[in-house]
């Protein structure tokens, strides 16, 4: 373990208070129970429960398990049924219930479940045998006093079916015999359906930031990748990037490179294995910002080489400063030709502790509100401190943003049920007086998930229209196009998580977060590819949508294709009737029926909202219809670079007996898009047919061209203007029937060269050799 632990828990107090969204586990050994929130039996027809044993070769920290018991009920039930047994199997039938287990490893300190001798029993689930602990009758124990012991007891649909009322809620109760030390009991609560999140064809759900085992350390504990595996398929996902901490791959093992490595041919193993669900593996970094403060960013491997980046992202310990900046995190990457995302990197509650020099990414823009004034939409703004540089912009004038920060994980951690009264039950499956366990988050919780992504989007708006700008006055410019994700933060957990620390007499906020609770679709057409290649290109070139459940899927149609989120068209010389914006919405029983929809259209000066009705499920409008409902002609963004999302928000309503299951009458989910961004023309254009025969020739040219195919009693002026923003006027010359321009002054380049006519604007290209 890392020397900084220590200190830690002298804090251990104060550092809930200050952000206590962390992994059930506690110092010493943990001892873990897990299975899924949301089951979607349409992937299998087990119900798997995860026992994860941690850190037992500790001092004092040997767990002798002796036998757990598994009882179930519907969720209407008041009282668990007997605890399930499986002694009419046969030994290998029940030995084909486990999965996902720990093999002896004495390198890696991990130890064998199979030698714990499981065995069915006619009064448990489950005994091991391997030990009789020296009492007298016998006592079956296995010694636990390795770091890591794990398995999965998959319960099979014909025993867990039983209890399938007509509310399909499932509660489990999970006992753990322990002898020298208290027995462990935990409580989960399972939805079941067949419904599982909404599905688009060729497009894949999954999870852009999540803690495996390989994140160790005080406060927090993901599981084993096997064992998270199966419960994230049963949930739902197609695929998960592990992002564990570049801080605590020194906590564990033999070294930082050979964990790096290690947690590499795991993944790929896995894949290999079953490529109908996709681990890619990643890493949250912690790096220093502009002002010497840690922030995290999700660093990801080049789509075309998932396993070809080094472990180089060591965060110097787990309360320790690191020596890695953001500017330095961006030449690695340049490197390894890999890209990443500012991990929750503005809000308020998104700051990490104090007790790691925690802090947010810095805007360091004169157009937002600075640091301390109140924020245009809610709580106060952190993010912008124009006294010290920006963790976003690029100091090269070429590019908008840092070159190979790709995009901004806005929406991170879903938490909109908390509780501090259990961490074992949260759900209240054990019948608890009320109140008890989880209740809901009020909206002005800083912590509150949709606080924290409305901040971080404010945050992002400022951002959208520097890049809008920079690109209308320099269309050389690169990088000036920046995405958004996300994803769940989650550490393991499938059912609920939070913080226990035992040492400390602690036990911080418990939270309905889960992975893939928050989630980002990809667009990949190929399919994911064998280790998530598609993935990252997706993630890459900004092919995706975020959500909470429901699914808003914008695409652009015009003659040049079709366009989605992430993609940029140049628009100028269309009919604007023929370009046209696609909505499809969907949702299920699950996420409830749509509220409210919006496209939202951003010019390089401002936002713009537009609802639409998607009670059919589908909507579409033209660009030029769209314009003419926003803007009016003082406000009209002409021959600008434009960017257009849209979202959607559901609203499920619960019973009143359903509001005791869900701890509340109702959830709101959503569905946000990335937006598409269009190079607009003159909306005060003539009609297509007329501009189509308008021709410049001879094009390229390099001293006279001429203009045909209108009438020059039409031309009220004509100009060019160059990549650069300059602006030529020429005089208006004519040759009889057409018009000349002398470009002999222009430079060698690409100009668009502009009509103002007494009925409507032309646009064309020219291009001086």
């Amino acid at each position: 373990m890392n020397k900084n632990h220590v200190l830690l828990l002298i804090f251990l107090t104060f550092s809930v208070n200050i952000f206590s969204q962390k992994q059930n586990n506690s110092p010493g050994s943990d001892f873990i129970v897990d299975t899924p929130v949301r089951l979607d039996i349409t992937k299998d027809s087990v119900i798997p429960i995860t026992v994860y044993i941690h850190n037992s070769e500790c001092t004092n920290c040997t767990n002798y398990l002796n036998y757990m018991d598994i009882s179930f009920k519907c969720a209407s039930s008041q009282t668990f049924d007997s605890p399930v047994k499986f002694d009419s199997l046969s030994t290998s039938q029940f030995m084909n219930l486990f999965s996902s287990y720990s093999m002896q490893d004495n390198v890696w300190s991990s130890q064998s479940f199979v030698d714990s001798k499981p065995v069915r029993d006619a009064s448990h689930t489950v005994v091991f045998s391997a030990d009789t602990n020296l009492w007298i009758p016998p006592v079956p124990v296995v010694v636990v006093n390795m770091h890591y012991f794990y398995f999965n007891l998959n319960i099979p649909y014909s025993v867990w079916s039983q209890y399938l009322c007509s509310d399909s809620i499932i509660d489990i109760h999970v006992f753990a015999s322990l002898d020298y030390a208290s027995d462990e009991e935990f409580w989960f609560r399972v939805f079941v359906s067949d419904k599982s999140y909404p599905t688009v064809q060729q497009w894949y759900r999954g999870d852009t930031h999540f803690h495996s085992y390989f994140t160790q350390n005080t406060a927090e504990n993901g599981l084993p990748l096997s064992s998270s595996k199966i419960n994230a398929k049963h949930s739902g996902l197609d695929w998960t990037i592990t992002t564990d901490h570049s801080c605590d791959y020194d906590n564990y093992g033999i070294s930082m490179q050979d964990n790096w490595q290690r947690e590499g041919n795991e993944i790929a193993q896995l894949n290999n294995q079953d490529s109908s669900f996709i681990y890619i593996r990643g890493m949250e970094a912690s790096i220093l910002n502009s002002q010497g403060k840690i922030v995290h960013s999700l660093v990801y491997p080049s789509p075309d080489a998932p396993f070809s980046t080094p472990y180089i992202y060591d965060g110097g310990g787990d309360v320790s400063t690191t020596s890695i900046t953001v500017d330095m995190l961006q030449d690695s990457l340049d490197k390894y030709h890999g890209f990443c995302y500012a991990a929750h990197p503005f809000a308020e509650g998104d700051k990490l502790s104090i007790l790691v020099n925690g802090d947010v990414w810095n805007l360091s823009d004169s157009l937002s509100p600075t640091n301390g004034n109140p924020a245009l939409t809610c709580g106060s703004v952190i993010w912008n401190n124009l006294s010290a540089a920006s963790d976003v912009y690029s100091s090269d004038l070429s590019m908008v943003y840092k070159k190979n920060l790709i995009g901004l994980e806005n929406w991170n951690l879903w938490y909109t049920l908390t509780c501090t009264n259990t961490d074992k039950d949260p759900w209240n499956v054990s019948g608890n007086a009320e109140p008890y366990g989880f209740y809901e988050v009020p909206a002005s919780d800083n912590l509150q998930t949709m606080y924290r992504f409305t901040q971080n989007m404010e945050a992002y708006g400022f951002l959208l229209r520097k890049g809008l700008k920079m690109k209308n006055e320099n269309s050389l410019v690169k990088h000036w196009k920046l995405f958004l994700s996300a994803g769940s933060d989650a550490h393991g957990s499938f059912n609920f998580s939070g913080t226990d620390y035992v040492y400390g007499g602690v036990s911080g906020q418990m939270e309905n977060n889960h992975p893939g609770a928050l989630n980002t679709l990809v667009y990949c057409p190929n399919g994911m590819g064998t280790n998530g290649q598609h993935v990252l290109q997706a993630l890459k070139d900004g092919h995706t949508v975020l959500s909470s459940g429901p699914v808003i899927i914008l695409t652009v149609s015009s003659s040049l294709g079709t366009m989605y989120p992430g993609d940029d068209m140049n628009a100028e010389d269309l009919d604007e009737n023929q370009v046209v914006i696609h909505l499809q919405a969907i949702s299920n029983i699950l996420f409830g029926t749509v509220n409210h929809a919006i496209i939202v259209v951003e010019t390089q000066d401002s936002s713009y909202t537009y609802p639409v009705n998607m009670g059919c499920g589908s909507f579409s409008i033209s660009l030029k219809t769209l314009f003419s409902n926003l803007f009016t002609s003082s406000t009209m963004p002409d021959n600008q670079y434009i960017a257009i999302r849209a979202y959607i928000e559901t609203i499920k309503t619960y019973t009143a007996s359903e509001t005791l299951y869900y701890r509340k009458s109702s959830e709101t989910y959503h569905s946000f898009t990335n937006p598409v961004w269009i190079k607009t023309g003159s909306f005060n254009k003539l009609p297509f047919q007329i501009v189509n025969n308008i021709r410049i020739y001879p094009n390229p040219a390099s001293d006279v061209c001429y203009i045909e195919g209108i009438d020059l009693h039409e031309i009220i002026s004509i100009s060019a203007i160059a990549t650069n923003g300059i602006i030529y006027n020429f005089p208006l010359q004519t040759n009889r029937e057409n018009l000349v321009l002398n470009i002999s002054m222009l430079t060698k380049g690409i100009y668009t060269v502009k009509l103002i006519c007494n009925h409507g604007t032309v646009v064309k290209k020219l291009v001086k050799m």
